[in-house]
C-alpha cells in the first residue's frame, strides 16, 4: 500500500507480521509397523494463557506446548519449555550409531555407481561368456556320459547331450533348439536331425495301429527346389523338411519355426488329425490335412503383444521368423495369413 498524507504529515500503515510455520511430529501405524513424519501445525489463537508449575512433571509440561500464544511479535512458550520430539517405537530402542548405519546402507546407488562397477567386471563376464561357447574337456553326455554332442539351448545350463540321449529327453520338449559340435563350433540342427517323432496318442509311444511308422531315420530334402543350398548354412535356417512317404508338419512355437515328425493315431474310434492336434496343444492352419499347426503358447503370446503393444501380426511373425534364422530370416516358412485366421479363430 502507498504512503498517504493526512494534514501534511506522512503516514505508512504497519506491516503484517509473518508467523513462522510450526511443524509438529506426528505417528501412524501400518500393518507395516509405526511410521513418524512431520506435519504442518497451525498457531492456536490466543483466548487464555496457559502457565505451568515448575512443580509439574515434564509428561504435563508437553501438554502445554501445543498451545503457543501469539500477541504482536512475542511468543509464550510454556516457562521456555521445548520438549524433544519422540522417535518412532521402531528406533526407540536402537543407538544413534545403529540408526545411522542402516540409513546409510539403504541410500541407493546411482546409474555411474552401477556402470563403475560393470566396468570392472566386464572382462570376468566377457571371458565365461566366451567358456559357455565351448564343449567341457572331457566333452561327456550328461546322462550316460558317453560322448556328447549335441548342445540344448532350451534346457537349463545348456547341457550336453549323445544323439539317443538327446532324442530322448526331448520327447516332451519338442520346440527345443540344439546345436552339433563340429569339432570347431556349434552348428544350429533341428532335433527332427536326432530321430525325435512325436506320436499324438498312446502317452507319446508309436500308434500300435500304425503300419508305416519307422524308428529309422529318413532321407529329408527341401521343398523349395529353387534355392541354392551350397550359398547357405544348414541348419534351423532350411525352410522345411519334407519326405516322400511322411511330409513333416510345420510347427510355429515362440522359440520359432519347427519342421518336425508328427505321427498320428490310426486306432478304431480315434479322432481326426485337426482334432488330435488340438488336443495336443495345436492349432491347426486348416482342418483337412493339416500340413502348419501353431502352439498356444504363441497364440497367447501374440495376442497379449498385440494387445498391450500394439504389435501387428506382419510385424510379430517378423520376430519369430528372425528367432528362427537370424542371418536368412527370408528362408524361413511365411505363415503370416495363418496367424491372421488362427488367431481370429
Amino acid at each position: 500500500m502507498a504512503n498517504t498524507k493526512q494534514k501534511g504529515i506522512a503516514y505508512t500503515p504497519p506491516m503484517k507480521k509473518r508467523l513462522p510455520q510450526l511443524y509438529k511430529l506426528k505417528e501412524k501405524t501400518t500393518s507395516r509397523g509405526t511410521r513418524s513424519s512431520w506435519v504442518k501445525d497451525s498457531w492456536s489463537p490466543k483466548t487464555k494463557s496457559v502457565t505451568s508449575s515448575p512443580t509439574k512433571s515434564p509428561s504435563k509440561q508437553t501438554a502445554g506446548f501445543s498451545q503457543m500464544l501469539y500477541d504482536g511479535a512475542d511468543f509464550d512458550f510454556d516457562q521456555g519449555y521445548m520438549p524433544q520430539p519422540k522417535l518412532p517405537k521402531s528406533l526407540a530402542s536402537r543407538s544413534s550409531s545403529d540408526i545411522c548405519k542402516s540409513s546409510s546402507d539403504r541410500i541407493m546407488q546411482s546409474q555411474n555407481e552401477y556402470l563403475r562397477q560393470w566396468k570392472r567386471k566386464f572382462k570376468d563376464y566377457i571371458n565365461l561368456l566366451m567358456v559357455r561357447e565351448t564343449p567341457p574337456l572331457d566333452r561327456l553326455c550328461e546322462v550316460c556320459k558317453k560322448d556328447g554332442v549335441y548342445k540344448c539351448h532350451g534346457c537349463f545350463n545348456e547341457p550336453l547331450f549323445c544323439t539317443e540321449c538327446c532324442r530322448t529327453q526331448h520327447q516332451r520338449h519338442p520346440f527345443h533348439r540344439i546345436s552339433q559340435w563340429t569339432g570347431s563350433f556349434f552348428q544350429e540342427t533341428s532335433l527332427m536331425k536326432v530321430g525325435l517323432h512325436i506320436h499324438l496318442a498312446h502317452d507319446g509311444t508309436p500308434c500300435p495301429s500304425s503300419t508305416e511308422y519307422s524308428s529309422d531315420l529318413f532321407e529329408w530334402s527341401d521343398t523349395d527346389e529353387n534355392i541354392n543350398h551350397n550359398d547357405y548354412p544348414e541348419g534351423t535356417s532350411i525352410p522345411l523338411v519334407a519326405d516322400s512317404d511322411h511330409p513333416a508338419t510345420t510347427i510355429v512355437d515362440k522359440s520359432g519355426v519347427h519342421s518336425l515328425s508328427i505321427w498320428y493315431c490310426h486306432c478304431p474310434g480315434a479322432l481326426n488329425p485337426d482334432m488330435q492336434l488340438f488336443q495336443a496343444g495345436l492349432f491347426p492352419a486348416s482342418f483337412t490335412r493339416p500340413k502348419t499347426a501353431f502352439t498356444f503358447s504363441v497364440l497367447d503370446d501374440f495376442l497379449l503383444d498385440n494387445l498391450e503393444c500394439g504389435t501387428s501380426a506382419m510385424n510379430y511373425y517378423s520376430k519369430i521368423r528372425r528367432l528362427t534364422s537370424s542371418i536368412f530370416p527370408l528362408m524361413v516358412p511365411d505363415r503370416y495369413r495363418e496367424l491372421m485366421r488362427t488367431a481370429r479363430q
